[in-house]
């Protein structure tokens, strides 16, 4: 019976009170450091207040109880605003993974939720609401974090114009899954930095915009070509990249290529995209669904996608449903246009 009691401890076990005003950090450290897999129960209308960074190493688990969805997680850890650095930090040098999952994230100090540089991660469940910072960061650093996959989360950011991004990918190796998630308002849902064979399936990007005609907006403080639902920044080596599936409204730009090896963007519902136009924000070229920057952005395939209500910009500024620009070896057949 004790060898069966002790499989698992709760951060209560640990003097964790989950009121909301004691800091309960110690108690999720010692926890964590005690046993492999840690329970964090649920503390009806509150929360447990965090006011410094977890750093989490090894195999470990950290896991509320399922609420079957994102937006219904009952386990709540607050991130003090006045912490200093991100709530988790993931890392290590060793193979195994660490899951994090089942719980809502709230507060945030203007860095990231999880900061991750470890292999074979699962985050899943996770609900950032209203999250004032990054939602959750893959790094290349240390032993990296490839083969690593955010199922079902979702970041929310502030109702005001922030620099935010909900996810980020900067990976030296690959194998990276995005499933069921979805971002919120901020400036990037997803910022793919380097890496390869990365899919991103069944996920939702909403509000990344400068535009003030936007359901209170604008969301983005950022610059016009650092606003965007899906951007693939910089010249960093990316390759295999899959967007399908996914749902990307009220954007600036939808999907922002500056450079990528090889990178198929398949069966997605575009719609209210080129938003910033709308306000007459735009400088130079105005926004697009899909801009493919220059030749540096190869090998592309875009089929099967729907474009709905789509702005077509203000004072003179041009929009595309797909700006090809000097993109190598670009394919683009069966997409659908209504309302451009």
């Amino acid at each position: 019976v004790q060898t069966k009691l002790r499989e698992w401890v709760s951060v209560k076990d640990f003097g964790a009170v989950g009121d909301g005003t004691t800091d309960d950090t110690a108690a999720f450290v010692a926890a964590l450091a005690a046993h492999d897999f840690v329970y964090v129960p649920p503390v009806v209308g509150s929360s447990y207040r965090i006011t410094s960074t977890i750093t989490i190493t090894g195999t470990k688990t950290l896991a509320g109880p399922d609420g079957g969805s994102q937006a219904f997680q009952h386990t709540a850890i607050y991130h003090d605003p006045a912490a200093t650095g991100e709530l988790f930090n993931v890392t290590s040098s060793e193979q195994q993974g660490v899951c994090i999952r089942n719980m809502r994230i709230l507060g945030g100090n203007g860095t990231w939720a999880i900061k991750s540089s470890r292999s074979y991660c699962r985050y899943e469940f996770l609900h950032m609401e209203v999250y004032t910072g990054g939602g959750i960061q893959l790094l290349s650093t240390g032993i990296g974090s490839s083969s690593s996959k955010l199922i079902n989360c979702q970041w929310v950011g502030p109702a005001s114009a922030t620099a935010y991004t909900a996810y980020e990918i900067d990976v030296s190796g690959g194998d990276v899954w995005l499933y069921g998630c979805t971002a919120i308002r901020g400036a990037i849902g997803l910022n793919i930095i380097q890496g390869q064979t990365i899919i991103v399936d069944k996920c939702s990007f909403n509000k990344q915009t400068r535009s003030p005609n936007v359901s209170g907006g604008p969301y983005s403080s950022a610059t016009q070509f650092n606003t965007a639902g899906i951007k693939l920044t910089g010249t960093d080596y990316k390759d295999a990249i899959s967007i399908r599936n996914c749902y990307l409204e009220a954007l600036d730009n939808a999907v922002y290529v500056e450079s990528c090896e090889s990178l198929t963007i398949e069966d997605n519902l575009f719609q209210d995209v080129g938003a910033a136009g709308n306000g007459g924000v735009w400088t130079v070229v105005g926004n697009s669904a899909i801009n493919l920057v220059s030749s540096a952005a190869k090998n592309v395939t875009i089929k099967n996608n729907r474009f709905v209500s789509n702005s077509n910009g203000a004072s003179g500024d041009p929009f595309y449903g797909i700006y090809f620009n000097d993109a190598a070896n670009a394919l683009y057949l069966n997409d659908y246009y209504e309302h451009d």
